[in-house]
């Protein structure tokens, strides 16, 4: 039988993008006559917090005490993720700001399909950033642990600071990372990149070897201690200086949604 860790015991800071994922559950049963497109008849609505928050919100139901520090904007879908995250005791140092709305995701679902994706966002600036990383700073008070999870909207655009930060206070870095550029992750402790991610940085790879080699050359390159790259229905190849690679398969399924698995990991 296998011995799971005493998550209750660690305590994890979330510092990164902050959204509200917003669904619409319904039934199709026509197409519109205004336009070739199916009608929905929506039964249900939910919204659940999304990127960093719900990274916080997975850490929690390990039993972790999580806390999380972001942006949000200073209206009621920011009122609407604080109340969710608090009442499953994730500890919120939210910048609340005035400039800018809390980012939405809303996804139509038709049965078990997704129908539309709709973003409402606006992109945020240096002024921001520096309010924002002036209140997630707490979060680290009592850390063990520090997750980044940049979805590129702005939040960790200077990103070192926080974990040359979280180096000085001898925190390990776990960034999920976001764009082609990861040079601005140098020193983090664990690097998580899906494979789309991974070549965008590396360059196209032709077999396993040639990937490992690029892996450790590119961890090398980046002071990087160790990088799992998630592989979709391949599972996940973790690399680590000095050591054999470790390959984790996957177990396939089916799903209509697959939004937050990266989050999960």
């Amino acid at each position: 039988m296998t011995d799971f860790p005493k998550y209750h015991k660690a305590h994890v800071a979330v510092v990164g993008d902050i959204m509200l994922d917003r669904y619409f559950y319904g039934d199709v049963n026509r197409i519109s006559p205004e336009a070739p497109v199916p009608v929905v008849n929506v039964r249900r609505e939910e919204r659940l917090p999304g990127g960093a928050a719900n990274v916080a919100v997975n850490l929690s139901a390990l039993g972790v005490s999580a806390s999380l520090g972001g942006l949000v904007g200073d209206d009621s879908d920011a009122e609407q993720l604080e109340t969710q995250l608090s009442s499953i005791d994730v500890a919120c140092y939210l910048n609340r700001s005035k400039q800018v709305d809390t980012i939405v995701k809303t996804r139509v679902m038709g049965g078990q399909q997704q129908l539309l994706r709709m973003d409402f966002e606006e992109p945020f600036g240096d002024t921001q950033w520096r309010q924002t990383w002036s209140m997630a700073k707490p979060t680290l008070d009592t850390a063990g642990v520090l997750v980044l999870s940049d979805y590129n909207k702005g939040t960790l655009a200077h990103c070192q600071a926080v974990i040359r930060y979280a180096m000085e206070k001898s925190i390990p870095v776990l960034v999920d990372p976001k764009g082609n550029d990861f040079s601005k992750y140098a020193c983090a402790d664990l690097l998580t990149p899906n494979l789309s991610e991974f070549l965008a940085v590396v360059g196209p790879v032709s077999s396993e070897a040639e990937m490992e080699k690029k892996a450790r050359a590119l961890m090398s390159k980046l002071n990087i201690k160790a990088l799992l790259v998630t592989r979709s229905e391949k599972g996940m190849t973790l690399y680590r200086p000095n050591q054999d690679v470790f390959h984790l398969p996957a177990i396939t399924k089916e799903v209509a949604d697959v939004t937050g698995a990266g989050d999960t990991v």
